[in-house]
């Protein structure tokens, strides 16, 4: 196989790819053999012509179903031959097929090479966050469920009352509810925020740059996603294109900050040996969590 790689550009590289010589006549004549065996030829029963009298009859259709099957097989060939890592699906062009060869042209986006020393990820220094919420905020939390209650019962519920509504005993026991839940949103928003900080951090201290494929690709989910949410709250579809514009804005930078943060964690998950997986990011994380100074 013949196969000549041209960079575009940091990222995008073009592949000029030929299968050629033995390699391509045994790869087509074992499909055309196979193949044949379905095709029909006046005068004769399926699969009983002879196999130069059905190339001769279909030779489009053969060449047609033999690029569709091998072309995807040779191409992955190509990239293990030029140790390409390709970050999407590529462009194919140009493609071509005679009795002695097929080629075509691939233009793809590669997956960026990230070096990233120890002593940039390892004792950094987190910001922590309180989580005990207060009094004021149980009080705020009351305040807010009687109104609720007010206004679909029509009526002003003492204590007692509203703590029974609410499935409690008393107030007391009304009350350590709503803290207990105050503490677990405390915490869910404690975490998020280490996380951000170390996201941040991150993107900050990596030069990388990632493939705008799979950028547009993020960007379309996240557009997508929040669409969806419109649609499950009622939002009738005529206004909904009112929202994807200024979703498409506000969620470009976004988008590119995640999928360049993913490669940061990855590189990361490579050197420390971690799997790669749908737990890595956690992984990656708990791992700079566990060697970070938490001040």
């Amino acid at each position: 196989m013949e196969v000549n790689v041209k960079k575009i550009d940091k990222l995008k590289h073009k592949l000029d790819i030929k299968l050629s010589g033995k390699e391509f006549t045994e790869k087509k004549d074992k499909f055309y053999l196979q193949a044949s065996k379905k095709l029909k030829v006046p005068g004769f029963r399926p699969g009983k012509a002879p196999i130069d009298l059905i190339k001769k009859h279909h030779k489009k259709t053969l060449q047609d179903e033999f690029i569709k099957q091998h072309l995807p097989l040779i191409y992955q060939q190509a990239l293990e031959q030029s140790e390409i890592i390709p970050a999407g699906l590529p462009q194919v062009s140009d493609i071509k097929i005679t009795d002695q060869a097929l080629s075509f042209m691939a233009e793809v986006e590669i997956q960026p090479k990230i070096e990233i020393k120890e002593g940039l990820y390892k004792n950094l220094k987190i910001k922590n966050q309180k989580t005990a919420p207060g009094l004021k905020q149980v009080e705020e939390m009351i305040k807010k469920f009687k109104e609720e209650v007010k206004k679909v019962a029509q009526k002003d519920l003492n204590e007692e009352k509203l703590a029974k509504w609410a499935s409690y005993p008393d107030m007391d026991s009304f009350k350590d509810a709503i803290k207990t839940q105050l503490h677990l949103d405390s915490l869910q928003k404690r975490r998020q925020n280490i996380d951000n900080q170390i996201k941040t951090y991150l993107l900050k201290s990596v030069k990388v740059e990632v493939p705008k494929a799979e950028i547009e690709r993020y960007h379309k989910q996240l557009v997508s996603r929040q669409i969806q949410q419109l649609q499950q709250q009622g939002v009738k579809q005529q206004d909904l294109e009112k929202y994807r514009s200024d979703f498409e804005k506000k969620l470009e930078p976004m988008a590119k900050d995640e999928v360049k943060f993913f490669y940061i964690l990855r590189a990361i998950a490579k050197k420390e040996n971690i799997k790669e997986d749908r737990q890595m990011a956690e992984t990656v994380l708990g791992l700079i969590l566990s060697e970070a100074k938490i001040i």
